[in-house]
């Protein structure tokens, strides 16, 4: 029992992914900045406010000169998924640090999949701040005997580095992780190529983004139809089983597939249905096929050309 507790207190999750753009003025370059935000998140962004004046650049105390956003959960997830494609997956091991944190730089933000480019926005950049976070975190958030958390629960550089492996990588795949290998002879950090091996599933094959499943069906599931539930890679979904159906025949659950890297959607799986012949029939049985086979007459076009 103490185990799986500890086990669970120390699995790390995605906290929140912070999106800000400093505009450097009021007026409309805030609102420009506020619309690009939304249009990168759908959430709807909030303005960050100048601490003091600085006659020089012309900024006055309370005045807003940036816009942020706050994205938690799993849109979290599938956003971070997109801005890590424009890095080309490259994670600087300088923009980690040892609390669990990540922060990296967009300089054009319609390298962004799904974001593209509007005359009236132009081209802008932002930077990008990652939290993650295990359970018992928020007890240094809270407002009452607020704490710190202990060196042991504390999210390290390595564990930060593992758990942003980029979603949808495959066999033969890499990722760079600037500063984090050997040092020169000038002394200067080398970089850590990090090469991607899969395992076997007990069910998936996989085929490029696709997922390739096999499920076997009885006759009557064939010929009445049915609704099956599928493992997929995010658990079991439902398939409907159109009545008439034949062995062989694939069935397209769209979405269900790996992410696609530099894209926002996904791959689809694919299933074969494979339909089962009983061997031995008992006698109650024999009796309705042999009904059936009164009933059904022959196969029209018995015989038709091999198709590869």
């Amino acid at each position: 029992m103490s185990q799986q507790t500890e086990n669970s207190m120390k699995k790390i999750f995605l906290s929140k992914v912070v999106l800000n753009m400093g505009v450097g003025k009021s007026g409309e370059p805030v609102e420009i900045g506020k619309k690009t935000l939304s249009q990168i998140t759908g959430k709807k962004p909030n303005t960050r406010n100048a601490k003091k004046s600085q006659r020089d650049w012309g900024v006055r105390k309370g005045e807003p000169i940036g816009v942020a956003v706050t994205v938690r959960d799993n849109d979290a997830t599938e956003l971070l998924k997109r801005l890590l494609v424009t890095k080309d997956n490259k994670i600087n091991g300088r923009s980690i640090d040892n609390e669990g944190n990540l922060s990296f730089g967009i300089r054009e933000h319609i390298d962004i999949p799904g974001i593209k480019y509007d005359p009236k926005i132009g081209i802008l950049g932002l930077e990008v701040s990652v939290s993650l976070a295990r359970s018992g975190f928020n007890i240094k958030l809270r407002s009452q005997q607020k704490s710190k958390i202990g060196k042991n629960h504390r999210i390290s550089k390595d564990e930060t580095i593992k758990f942003n492996v980029p979603a949808g990588v495959e066999e033969g795949n890499y990722m760079t992780l600037e500063g984090k290998g050997n040092e020169s002879i000038s002394g200067s950090p080398g970089d850590l190529i990090v090469m991607f091996e899969e395992n076997d599933h007990q069910y998936f094959i996989r085929n490029g983004d696709d997922i390739l499943i096999e499920a076997h069906i009885s006759f009557s599931q064939a010929a009445l139809g049915d609704t099956l539930e599928i493992p997929t890679l995010n658990g079991i979904a439902k398939l409907k089983i159109p009545s008439g159906i034949q062995s062989g025949q694939i069935l397209r659950m769209k979405g269900k597939g790996f992410p696609r890297i530099r894209r926002s959607s996904k791959g689809d799986q694919l299933v074969k249905i494979q339909v089962e012949t009983p061997k031995k029939l008992s006698s109650s049985l024999k009796k309705i096929m042999k009904e059936l086979s009164s009933a059904d007459g022959k196969v029209q076009n018995q015989f038709q050309k091999m198709k590869f």
